[in-house]
């Protein structure tokens, strides 16, 4: 049930600034069902799937905190409220602290291959040897020979590493990590 697997819920990251600019502007506390009621938005697909990936989303990031609940209703974001990407991190982070990161398959994945990929230092912003966007799975393989890495989990590592820092897209369409 990997964030990095676009088959499970937490993968839709795409979805998160939808979600975060309704709640910068609601007036009141929403549920889950009022707010996917009231801003589905008109060009996601009309089809059980894409509806069924939205909820999950939605869910998902709830349960892990990442917007203010109360009551099972979602608040209306404050102003001064950290970024999305801080508060993303923290959930993420916060979601393996007990655990940690060993094992597991719902955020866990993604910092097991992030962690890989920065410890590898020829692939930082002064390394010789920037990330292809298809090397990916060949160092997390190489690496990390049980970790499950596919296609479509490549891409989500790139989106989720860019959005949270960790990895800096460059000119050529190359990838740099960034630890910083």
């Amino acid at each position: 049930m990997s964030i990095i697997n676009n088959a499970n819920p937490g993968s839709g990251l795409i979805l998160l600034p939808l979600i975060e600019r309704v709640l910068q502007s609601a007036q009141e506390p929403l549920s889950q069902d009022t707010l996917l009621a009231r801003y589905r938005p008109d060009n996601l697909p009309a089809n059980d799937n894409a509806w069924r990936k939205l909820k999950e989303n939605l869910s998902f990031w709830c349960n892990l905190g990442l917007w203010p609940m109360l009551d099972g209703k979602m608040l209306p974001l404050e102003a001064g409220v950290r970024p999305l990407a801080h508060r993303l991190l923290i959930c993420t982070i916060d979601a393996c602290r007990e655990k940690g990161v060993a094992s597991g398959n719902d955020c866990e994945p993604l910092w097991r291959v992030l962690s890989c990929l920065l410890s590898l230092q020829q692939h930082s912003v002064g390394g010789r040897e920037p990330l292809s966007p298809t090397i990916i799975t060949n160092k997390v393989h190489k690496w990390l020979p049980g970790e499950t890495i596919n296609s479509n989990t490549e891409k989500l590592v790139r989106e989720f590493g860019r959005f949270l820092g960790f990895l800096e897209l460059m000119p050529d369409g190359n990838y740099v990590t960034d630890p910083t």
